[in-house]
């Protein structure tokens, strides 16, 4: 996984965070009387960075055709509260932050770095709000390859891997715990 789709993945999985941010300059910027430079910079630059993330998210689990690796699903279990766990963990805790004020950005900014190092560094497939509306899937997957060992991933996918027991797919790794489903 490239670092620039780890920076992508982590940014969208902040999306419910960035619509909050936006919601709120954009009410200081036409509720208060004062020129507030803070606010319409960081709605043209959330704006921006969600387009670009988007793209790149988009660009690159559609293109995950190369390094494919047939698997049989043996058992396959979808997991359904993925993203509200990371809202909820992540997500909500960083509202505490004034956006308003320039020192409140800064202090997110430090934070949101750190963590978003972290991710990458580590290699970390951050599920997100964006992805859910591609309708792409994560399940709980013990796959066998074709010299008969099973193993155990995690599978992004667009079809239902539920109804998949027993048949042959098509994965591609996208990092070493998560595999996405090519034959989408």
């Amino acid at each position: 996984m490239s670092s620039l789709f780890s920076i992508s993945l982590f940014y969208a999985s902040f999306f419910p965070l960035w619509i909050v941010i936006i919601f709120l300059d954009i009410k200081n910027i036409f509720v208060s009387d004062i020129n507030l430079w803070t606010e319409k910079i960081s709605v043209v630059v959330i704006f921006i960075l969600s387009i670009i993330s988007m793209y790149i998210i988009y660009s690159n689990l559609i293109s995950c055709k190369n390094n494919t690796h047939d698997f049989t699903v043996i058992e396959a279990k979808e997991e359904k509260f993925i993203v509200t766990e990371y809202v909820l963990s992540y997500v909500l805790p960083v509202v505490s932050f004034d956006f308003t004020k320039w020192d409140g950005v800064l202090l997110f900014l430090i934070i949101f770095g750190i963590l978003g190092w972290q991710s990458v560094k580590h290699n970390c497939f951050c599920v997100n709000i964006f992805m859910d509306f591609l309708n792409f899937r994560i399940y709980n997957c013990k796959l066998k390859n074709n010299d008969n060992i099973e193993i155990e991933k995690m599978v992004v996918s667009k079809r239902k891997m539920t109804t998949k027991k027993g048949e042959k797919v098509k994965l591609s790794p996208i990092n070493n715990d998560y595999q996405i489903d090519i034959q989408n």
